[in-house]
């Protein structure tokens, strides 16, 4: 995985996890009255735009192709809800609502497709889709606010399985160093 998946991975999950602190003590208004309604929905936006940039880096590094359609549907997914989540912050009131929902779908479409993928073991990080599933159901459960919590819990998950893949000091077709019988 790319450098730039996990930093916008980590970047994702701090950023859910920060919203949800602005959110979870507050209800966000239809029309902004405060400056902390468009610091909070700048804070989203931003999570949702890091999500679409791990996805995507997933999608290309991914050799199969039901892998790079799920994770690219997600990707989408993303890219559409952060869209209305900008126009929102810009126009400073709910805005593109149909681009969220539809973005909501493509999310939730992508994760199922990347969960399956991922179940039979054709998707990359291993346990990823897995792990994303299971955290926009329960983003989806929880609703705003706490919701978002388990969207960073997710993103953490999936930046923790994103490990560069460490060569193996022993050269290739030498065989592996012998046991000592007397240690445990």
């Amino acid at each position: 995985m790319s450098r730039t998946a996990r930093i916008a991975a980590v970047a994702a999950a701090v950023l859910f996890v920060a919203s949800a602190s602005i959110d979870i003590p507050r209800d966000q208004p239809l029309v902004f009255t405060d400056p902390i309604d468009y610091i909070l929905e700048a804070v989203f936006a931003g999570a949702l735009w890091a999500s679409a940039v791990a996805l995507a880096c997933m999608a290309v590094s991914n050799s199969r192709i039901p892998a790079r359609l799920t994770i690219g549907t997600a990707a989408l997914g993303h890219i559409a809800f952060a869209t209305a989540a900008t126009a929102t912050l810009a126009n400073g009131r709910e805005s593109l609502d149909i681009l969220a929902s539809v973005g909501l779908v493509l999310i939730m479409a992508g994760y199922v497709g990347f969960f399956i993928a991922d179940l039979i073991r054709m998707a990359e990080p291993r346990f990823s889709g897995i792990a994303l599933f299971i955290a926009t159901v329960g983003m989806i459960s929880l609703g705003e606010g706490w919701g978002l919590i388990a969207w960073g819990a997710g993103w953490f998950a999936v930046a923790a399985m994103m490990r560069d893949r460490q060569p193996s000091l022993a050269p290739v077709g030498s065989a592996p160093a012998p046991r000592d019988p007397h240690r445990v």
